[in-house]
């Protein structure tokens, strides 16, 4: 597999989101929106007739190639089309926007792939004690990169 190049487009993104147990506290399900923030813009996590983000499941996000999410043609990162630059040279996060509800995240998991092979992954939350977000609480969850091929920086 090449190296991830920086002039590489966006193929796709990937999103597996895991929600945690409930508890006394925090109530229900997450009922609010929800945001994966990638390559310098948010992506609207939402998938066509499912109860997102709802208490102890796991979701799959498909954003560009192969998608799967409502709005599919507008949470697309090939128009305009984005590339491993964008993604290299911003955050990586989830953010809700809530009422007032809480979001328990037990694990997040992204894959970017690009048209010429490049790949990268961020995580947070793997194996480590789960995050509750909500107004009281905070809002965003950064993910740290975990996965990749090197990058031509890197290679020297």
């Amino acid at each position: 597999m090449p190296p991830v190049s920086g002039r590489d487009p966006i193929a796709s993104i990937d999103a597996h989101v895991k929600t945690g147990p409930d508890d006394d506290v925090a109530g229900g399900s997450y009922d609010d929106d929800a945001y994966l923030g990638i390559a310098g813009r948010e992506f609207k996590l939402d998938l066509p007739g499912q109860n997102d983000l709802d208490v102890g499941q796991e979701f799959h996000y498909i954003y560009g190639a192969g998608g799967n999410t409502a709005y599919d043609k507008y949470n697309d990162p090939r128009s305009p089309q984005l590339t491993f630059d964008d993604v290299l040279s911003n955050d990586v996060y989830v953010r809700i926007n809530p009422s007032d509800d809480w979001w328990h995240v037990e694990h997040v998991q992204v894959s970017v792939r690009g048209v010429l092979g490049s790949h990268v992954t961020f995580e947070a939350l793997n194996g480590s004690a789960s995050q509750w977000l909500g107004n009281p609480l905070g809002l965003i969850l950064h993910l740290k990169r975990s996965g990749h091929q090197a990058d031509e920086s890197e290679k020297s």
